[in-house]
């Protein structure tokens, strides 16, 4: 090594510190140059603990979290956090959300969309010149994508369409349990789910014969794109600084090419069929194969955790565990002299009001979903509060799910009796209300996720099965423990676990030979009627 390295790396502490200071005194010029005086009437500012560059480093060290750190440090609804390129807004209270999201012409999600599809799914400058062009005789932004978006909310709205991909979905799971005997299976758990989960929601949403039935190491592949999605925004050499999600995208849009190519879209579902319609008004077949690594993912991201935790909640409390078995088996058909046991799906939110409420304070306790939108013009929010043209809104469900001013003071506690109808209805009107709108797992307003009703549906028929005819345990024959929860990213809105956890999965006496079937159509079919965030 040369005398001149070795003195360099010597005084690299010196060095990295002159860097520092260097760099912060360029920000504090530039935050002194470009100075304006704030309106009284906008959000209290909440001020960083690091001057100029706390908020930035809060977010990249403590990801989605950072939002309910800040909650935790002051009693304000909205607040305002100073950024380099400008403010951005954190709203916590569920009334100024509602207010938010009934006005999206004025706090659009259209641009956050636009700019984040661009990179996540390296659009091209054709793509997105048909992606922005207008329609004829209207002013519309974005057609294209509206259509998309309505098709997508319109096959999965509550009717034929979604009883059809839910019964598709869940025969396709009963494929991976049927098989299961006495002695059971040693698995990962979160493994399995992802692994069960994701060929029977694909093969709901694409038909039997889909990328994933083709090939199993899509499964993987899919979890590389969604683990680097956050780079693949930043789009800063994507090939080297998210090298895996760059892969990923690659290799499923190919797949997905060589299955339009082979026409095997013929079979899938509505669901498919409508939002391809919608898209080749302006895109052709290897742009929607392009896409649809979004879809992949969207169906399954949240999904699979939301899954693994509903299943530990129940499986780590024999009580509760108990009394979900006696309030489901009446929704089973065992035929005389068959092993066939029928499930109907659709009674689950009439007749299982105590499940249902589990999956949704399941939600409450781990969904976190951060949704976005940017400011268009100068708008006095309720009346209160100013906000400027260009500044962003972060609405974050974390501060809300955990607030005991909402949920009282059991609010960091698991009560799976929380949404019942029967906990709901003795509540004063007004705390009604307001745990509606603060409970956010699906986002909400013109970007309210449209598969919420699927997912609910495929986990409730999951988690019902493997209650009525399974036992899940830890390696040593007992109940299951609750894993520690991952730090979240900004683009993932379920919590994960931290690891996974080794279990067995073995039939539950008495139903040795029982084979799972489903039935989704009937009176009560996925109306919502239980559901707080309908």
């Amino acid at each position: 090594m040369s005398s001149k390295m070795a003195a360099i790396l010597e005084n690299s502490s010196i060095y990295a510190l002159l860097l520092s200071g260097l760099v912060l005194g360029a920000i504090v010029l530039w935050q002194l140059q470009t100075y304006k005086p704030r309106d009284p009437r906008e959000p209290p500012m909440l001020p960083a603990r690091i001057p100029y560059i706390g908020h930035i480093l809060g977010l990249i060290i403590h990801q989605a979290e950072y939002f309910q750190q800040l909650a935790s440090r002051t009693t304000f609804p909205i607040f305002s956090l100073k950024m380099l390129s400008g403010e951005l807004y954190v709203v916590t209270s569920p009334d100024l959300i509602k207010a938010i999201v009934k006005n999206p012409k004025v706090f659009t999600f259209d641009e956050i969309f636009v700019v984040a599809s661009e990179s996540v799914f390296a659009l091209t400058k054709r793509q997105m010149d048909i992606l922005k062009e207008p329609r004829v005789g209207s002013n519309e932004k974005y057609p294209i994508a509206k259509d998309t978006q309505q098709s997508m909310h319109r096959t999965m709205n509550p009717g034929a369409s979604l009883d059809h991909l839910n019964a598709r979905a869940l025969n396709r799971f009963a494929r991976f349990v049927n098989p299961i005997g006495p002695t059971g299976i040693n698995v990962k758990l979160y493994e399995w789910i992802r692994h069960a989960f994701t060929l029977s929601t694909m093969e709901a949403i694409y038909g039997p014969i889909n990328p994933f039935s083709e090939d199993e190491s899509l499964i993987p592949t899919l979890q590389h794109f969604e683990d680097d999605i956050g780079l693949l925004y930043l789009n800063v050499l994507p090939q080297y600084t998210a090298r895996a999600g760059y892969k990923a995208r690659i290799t499923m849009a190919n797949s997905f090419k060589k299955y339009y190519d082979n026409k095997h879209n013929i079979d899938s579902s509505a669901l498919i069929k409508a939002r391809y319609e919608a898209l080749t008004q302006g895109f052709n077949t290897d742009d929607v194969a392009a896409f649809d690594i979004g879809v992949c993912v969207a169906a399954t991201t949240n999904s699979v955790p939301g899954t693994f935790w509903f299943l530990v909640r129940i499986f780590s409390s024999p009580d509760l565990l108990a009394a979900l078995r006696e309030e489901v088996e009446p929704l089973v058909t065992r035929k005389p002299g068959s092993n066939e046991a029928i499930v109907n799906v659709a009674g689950f939110m009439k007749s299982c009001p105590l499940l249902t409420s589990t999956w949704q304070e399941t939600l409450r306790s781990i969904a976190a979903t951060v949704t976005a939108r940017t400011v268009t013009e100068d708008t006095m929010l309720n009346g209160q509060y100013l906000l400027k043209k260009g500044s962003y809104i972060q609405m974050a469900a974390g501060p809300m799910h955990s607030s005991p001013t909402i949920w009282g003071p059991d609010a960091n506690d698991f009560n799976p009796s929380r949404f019942m109808p029967s906990t709901v209805s003795s509540l004063p009107k007004a705390e009604q209300k307001q745990r509606k709108t603060a409970f956010a797992p699906f986002g909400g307003g013109a970007v309210l996720c449209p598969g919420r009703y699927f997912a609910s549906t495929e986990i409730l028929g999951i988690v019902a099965t493997m209650v009525l005819g399974f036992e899940v345990v830890s390696k040593d024959g007992g109940s299951l423990k609750l894993p520690r929860i991952k730090k979240q990213t900004m683009a993932v809105q379920v919590r994960h676990p931290v690891g996974d956890m080794d279990v067995t999965i073995k039939r539950r006496k008495g139903w040795e030979n029982v084979k799972f079937a489903y039935d989704v159509v009937g009176d009560g079919a996925v109306e919502g009627e239980g559901l707080v965030f309908d």
